[in-house]
């Protein structure tokens, strides 16, 4: 019921914001748009620096360890749920930015095969609670669920497709919460944060980038894919 009730949380937040967004901005003008003007884009995204997958206790929202909750305090057993949360670097175009990507966007954005997400949470949900993707350093040591990874975030050219977010600029009071040390050298006015992803039509994609001078070739990404 508690799941429910954070859905409908959401999606009333979310209707709110839709009705607050300021329309179409491309990503040079962000130094002209306050800090919580709402407002849409059509981005790619260029690097994915980090990439945080993790497994909480519904109940404190503590991590999960050992298929236990790490809160010694906590006598929840009703359940678990997998956050994502990812840090990439975005452009349309125009310019560049950071934005941060969190949960149901990030999961909209990934479109992890089910054999990933298998691997994933049998190597996160009992064991390491957190498992973290940092960039295309891969470690002579590394699990066989962060081989997996990589290869996935470094091959994938789908998650390179056109994306059409919703978005505003992190403030002031979200820094210390969301944001890591790499992500605070950027200027405040180029630090974002994903409110909504959509997919977007490949005709209308194509014509658009075309007139930024960009290209997207959906065929190569679903031979890439195959």
């Amino acid at each position: 019921m508690g799941h429910h009730l954070a859905g409908d949380e959401t999606k009333a937040r979310m209707e709110v914001a839709k009705d607050s967004c300021i329309g179409r901005r491309y990503l040079s003008q962000l130094e002209d748009i306050r800090t919580h003007d709402i407002f849409n884009c059509l981005v790619t995204v260029r690097y994915i620096h980090k990439l945080a997958i993790s497994c909480h206790c519904s109940g404190c929202q503590s991590i999960m360890t050992g298929g236990v909750c790490s809160y010694v305090g906590c006598r929840w057993r009703q359940g678990t749920q997998v956050n994502l949360k990812a840090w990439c670097t975005v452009e349309d175009g125009s310019a560049q930015a950071l934005i941060f990507i969190n949960d149901d966007c990030c999961r909209r954005w990934l479109k992890f095969p089910a054999s990933i997400w298998k691997v994933l949470e049998e190597q996160v949900l009992p064991h390491q609670g957190e498992f973290l993707y940092v960039g295309s350093k891969t470690h002579p040591n590394a699990s066989v669920a962060f081989r997996i990874l990589s290869s996935y975030c470094d091959a994938a050219v789908h998650l390179r497709r056109p994306l059409h977010i919703m978005t505003r600029k992190f403030g002031n009071n979200e820094v210390n919460t969301w944001t890591t040390a790499y992500y605070l050298k950027e200027h405040p006015s180029k630090r974002l944060f994903c409110l909504l992803v959509e997919e977007m039509d490949p005709t209308s994609c194509a014509i658009e980038l075309s007139a930024l001078g960009l290209t997207y070739k959906e065929n190569a990404a679903e031979t890439e894919l195959m």
